[in-house]
């Protein structure tokens, strides 16, 4: 697994995940995980087969500790 998307642009991005969607809507027996660390706003939220996952970003206290 990898994230499919850290060095597209916004459009290329758009597009591929819109067709990654579309192309698991249509294959509905199967499973498929997208990551990615960047925004999902670009993910329809109203797909009844779409379940949309966020973790929540790490706590960092910005000093770096050396054991």
């Amino acid at each position: 697994m990898d994230e499919f998307d850290v060095f597209m642009d916004g459009h290329s991005r758009e597009r591929s995940i819109d067709m990654l969607v579309k192309m698991s809507i249509e294959n509905a027996k199967r499973q498929f995980i997208f990551i990615s660390p960047l925004s999902i706003s670009a993910i329809p939220k109203n797909q009844p087969k779409v379940q949309i996952i966020e973790v929540a970003p790490p706590v960092r206290s910005g000093v770096y500790q050396n054991h």
